[in-house]
C-alpha cells in the first residue's frame, strides 16, 4: 500500500510540472474522476484519445461542460496543442463528447459519463 502511495504521489508531482506556472490546480488534482466504461473498455479508443477524454471529464463543471483551451489540455497530457486538438476531434467523432460553439469565446465541450 505504501508503494502505491508513493507512486501516487510521484504521478502527482509529474503532473504539477507539466500545468501553468503559477495556477492553484488543488482542485483538479485532489477530487475524483467517473469515467464511463465504454471509454474504458474501448480497444479502438487511442490511450492519448482516451488521457483527453480523461482530461475533459476532470474539467467538468454542472451541466456536465467544460471549456479548458486545446492549449490546456495539451499541457495537461505532456503533448502539443494539435495533438489535442486532433484528439478531440477523434472524441467527438466516437460520440463520446460534443462541442458547443460560444460566441466569442472558446468553445464548450459537453462529455457523456454515464
Amino acid at each position: 500500500m505504501q508503494q502505491i502511495a508513493q507512486t501516487f504521489a510521484q504521478k502527482i508531482e509529474e503532473l504539477k510540472d507539466r500545468l501553468a506556472p503559477g495556477k492553484s490546480y488543488k482542485w483538479l488534482i485532489e477530487k475524483f474522476t467517473q469515467i464511463t466504461n465504454k471509454a474504458i473498455f474501448d480497444e479502438k479508443l487511442h490511450p492519448t484519445t482516451f488521457r483527453v477524454y480523461c482530461v475533459l471529464v476532470a474539467h467538468l463543471m454542472k451541466h456536465e461542460k467544460c471549456f479548458p483551451s486545446y492549449q490546456t489540455i495539451g499541457r495537461e497530457i505532456g503533448k502539443s496543442r494539435d495533438t489535442a486538438m486532433r484528439q478531440v476531434k477523434n472524441l467527438i467523432k466516437k460520440g463520446y463528447i460534443k462541442r458547443e460553439k460560444r460566441r466569442g469565446k472558446s468553445n464548450y465541450y459537453i462529455a457523456k459519463i454515464r
